[in-house]
């Protein structure tokens, strides 16, 4: 199975980390793939760098459109993840 690795926001990071957000919103430039694991790295965006913290996600259901449906736009993947592990943080 692929590893994305993939900055998160701290906010969004934080909620999938604790279990709140059991999805992921991506541009699907990486043809992500029911199955992929997503490994979320804690990025801080106002000192542009990693925090160090991270947790993996396996990616268990997925929309990705042709076209824009239900909300999704075309070229975006709506997934559904499950935490593996119990990430740092």
């Amino acid at each position: 199975m692929p590893v994305h690795n993939l900055k998160t926001w701290p906010d969004y990071y934080r909620a999938v980390a604790s279990g709140q957000k059991p999805f992921e919103i991506r541009l699907n430039d990486r043809g992500y793939q029911l199955g992929d694991i997503l490994h979320l790295q804690e990025w801080e965006p106002s000192k542009h760098a990693y925090t160090g913290d991270s947790v993996h996600c396996r990616v268990t259901y997925i929309m990705a459109p042709v076209r824009d449906s239900f909300g999704v736009k075309a070229g975006y993947a709506l997934m559904g993840i499950r935490v593996m592990d119990g990430g740092t943080a």
